[in-house]
């Protein structure tokens, strides 16, 4: 339901104050998901917990393992901590892709471990629970944060690894970057837990909801790309500000954010400046950016909370696996993508780059999608590692406008093996898997998907 003319903000505070599930359309998953109301002042409550949870842990190395929403706020929070972080202190590394060279780099051995999976059964997450053990079998340095009794918890309880923390499970995705999947990095990080929550508590929820009507209204009128532009040390949360946008769309309505370290402009973009943020405001722009969220899905008339995207790629993913050796469908040679785009793109579209790469590729596929933007004339291009991409956008990469056009960069050279533990594949093939099901999927929901075989993202620069 959008909002009428005369509906005004404080009217719109105090119903989703009330929990007022008529904000979005008939069928939303709004009663089930709107934890992340309450999410602030019970994580203040728990802190004190927490801190000393945190106190007890021996490693100076954590490792975040998971897939998508879970893993997040994690990699917000790391690339928060390196400008506070001292001599002694924790480092925090993410684990959110099944590409081998990236996991075979992974400080497993010598770190304390996090798996974090609200449902507990991602395919990929499970898989890297079972290889992380593979090379650090010390269940005393593990905590999981799931769901009760999903299949994720079971395990670790069987296992008795050394935590288990029990998530609400009425909220998803990056509306949980203030519950424990953001509250206990920040706590292994070192961040002042008081401070972090505080300032979420005390977000001006009427600039919030301002915010959130305006990206709506935009939205509305065919200005539906935000350029979300921060430091150039901050890209990760200008990422997870357009996964918490993305989350919601419907019938082919939604908002797509760019992240970028400069304000790039057009004539159908926003632009949302997240500034030069301190480690401690993080929290503050968590909620906010929240409240801005289910607000301009309001507008737009879409389900912030719907399930994501995945079902489909990932029972294809499933056959593929049961089907092996994979096939190997045509790919582009870089030198050709040019021509490709050329031919290929239409006015109004925007280029989403996901790169089956190791995340050493990270900078030159920025670089690259810089390149992209200014070649065709400030176009909107965003640029993920997959296959964490294929869990972050879901919703918006199947659901949302058809405006995106789809490039999959996939290795030419043959994948290191890395073995999945208990499977007949290895990580490779699981990855290559995961690249072909998007592919076919997307295809088959008519949306425009291409594959360039490359050695690096420099090379299409």
């Amino acid at each position: 339901m959008r909002p009428s003319a005369t509906q005004t903000e404080e009217q719109l505070l105090e119903r989703l104050s009330a929990r007022d599930a008529s904000l979005w359309p008939e069928h939303n998953l709004a009663p089930s998901r709107l934890g992340w109301l309450d999410s602030p002042r019970e994580m203040e409550r728990a802190r004190k917990g927490l801190d000393r949870w945190a106190a007890t842990i021996d490693q100076d190395t954590v490792v975040v393992l998971g897939m998508g929403g879970a893993t997040a706020a994690a990699r917000v929070l790391a690339e928060g901590a390196e400008s506070f972080s001292a001599a002694g202190a924790r480092h925090l590394y993410v684990g959110d892709t099944t590409e081998p060279e990236t996991l075979a780099a992974l400080p497993l051995e010598r770190a304390f471990i996090v798996v974090c999976s609200k449902s507990g059964t991602t395919r990929e997450t499970r898989a890297l629970f079972d290889y992380a053990r593979t090379r650090n079998a010390d269940l005393k340095r593990y905590a999981v944060i799931s769901d009760a009794r999903t299949p994720l918890a079971r395990q670790a309880e069987e296992l008795r690894v050394q935590r288990v923390f029990e998530s609400r499970p009425d909220l998803a995705g990056c509306y949980a970057a203030l519950d424990l999947a953001g509250v206990v990095p920040a706590a292994l990080l070192g961040y002042d837990l008081e401070e972090f929550l505080g300032r979420a508590l005390d977000v001006d929820r009427h600039l919030a909801l301002s915010l959130g009507v305006e990206l709506g209204e935009a939205a509305l009128q065919g200005v539906d790309r935000v350029t979300i532009e921060t430091a150039p040390d901050r890209m990760e949360t200008g990422r997870w500000a357009a996964q918490l946008l993305g989350s919601g769309v419907s019938g082919g309505r939604g908002i797509i954010g760019v992240p970028s370290s400069e304000a790039e402009g057009g004539s159908e973009r926003q632009l949302l400046g997240l500034g030069e943020l301190q480690p401690h405001e993080l929290g503050a722009l968590f909620f906010r950016l929240q409240l801005a969220a289910a607000i301009s899905a309001h507008v737009l008339g879409v389900d912030p909370f719907g399930p994501p995207a995945t079902e489909a790629w990932a029972a294809r993913t499933a056959e593929l696996l049961a089907e092996l050796p994979l096939p190997t469908p045509p790919v582009l040679h870089g030198e050709q993508l040019d021509a490709y785009l050329r031919e290929h793109l239409a006015d109004g579209d925007y280029l989403r780059l996901e790169a089956y790469l190791p995340d050493a590729c990270g900078e030159e596929l920025e670089a690259l999608r810089r390149a992209l933007r200014d070649r065709y004339g400030q176009l909107a291009v965003t640029a993920s590692l997959a296959p964490r991409a294929l869990h972050a956008a879901s919703r918006l990469r199947h659901e949302g406008p058809s405006s995106g056009l789809v490039v999959q960069l996939v290795p030419r050279a043959a994948r290191a093996e890395l073995p999945v533990p208990g499977t007949d594949y290895d990580f490779g093939t699981l990855t290559d898997a995961l690249a072909l099901a998007d592919a076919e999927t997307l295809a088959s929901e008519a949306r425009r998907v291409v594959r360039v075989a490359i050695d690096e993202p420099g090379e299409l620069c």
